[in-house]
């Protein structure tokens, strides 16, 4: 049974070490879609609520982990598509320049 218990609370923290993991690769990429949004000239508030989590699970739970990790994968990908727009949009202006 004590083998059952310190393989439980092993589980549990690497469970918590995985969620700190990315909710702070989530709120840094959070922090660099906002960057990219004022560099594209968009909207502040446009895909604000698209990657908010929502408070269903508890803080804890293996749910919070995997619906945090979903919503981080998202944000990671939309910022990589802003990211990439806005090299395309800057390799125009510089090269529409030299002409």
């Amino acid at each position: 049974e004590v083998v059952y218990v310190s393989a439980k609370l092993r589980l549990l923290e690497h469970r918590q070490q995985r969620i700190s993991e990315v909710r702070a690769k989530y709120q840094c990429l959070k922090k660099e879609l906002e960057q990219t949004k004022q560099y594209l000239m968009l909207e502040p508030h446009k895909w604000t609520t698209e990657f908010e989590l929502q408070q269903v699970y508890e803080v804890d739970s293996l749910e919070y982990l995997e619906a945090l990790e979903t919503v981080t994968d998202k944000l990671e990908t939309r910022v990589n598509f802003c990211k990439a727009h806005l090299m395309m949009i800057t390799c125009f202006d510089v090269s529409s320049r030299h002409r």
